[in-house]
């Protein structure tokens, strides 16, 4: 995955050049990093039964494609995934409608 200098990916740089530019510690970085990595959170959803929601911009420099991807397999039980190429963290106007749709046809 390439950085466009904002993100995830250019923040680990950044940490890496000013405290660790040998990488001594790279593993123990990602190590505490698995604790805040979604991922690891998403055997979790969906157990009872349910559907999951995911949305993802394919220019997201915050959550990167990959990462969401990655979430939206790990992910128990059935989901639907919804795309936006032109978008990056932002989703459109007519992402709240397609919320609000799930939401109705799950819990009616």
């Amino acid at each position: 995955m390439q950085s466009d200098g904002t993100g995830p990916i250019a923040e680990l740089s950044g940490y890496f050049q000013l405290f660790d530019p040998e990488h001594k510690r790279e593993e123990d970085v990602f190590q505490v990093l698995d604790y805040f990595d979604a991922v690891n959170f998403a055997p979790w959803v969906g157990q009872a039964g349910g559907i999951s929601l995911v949305s993802v911009g394919l220019k997201d420099t915050s959550c990167p494609p990959p990462i969401v991807y990655a979430l939206s397999r790990a992910l128990s039980g059935e989901k639907k995934l919804l795309i936006y190429p032109e978008y990056g963290h932002e989703s459109p106007d007519e992402f709240v409608d397609r919320q609000l749709e799930f939401l109705a046809g799950e819990l009616l």
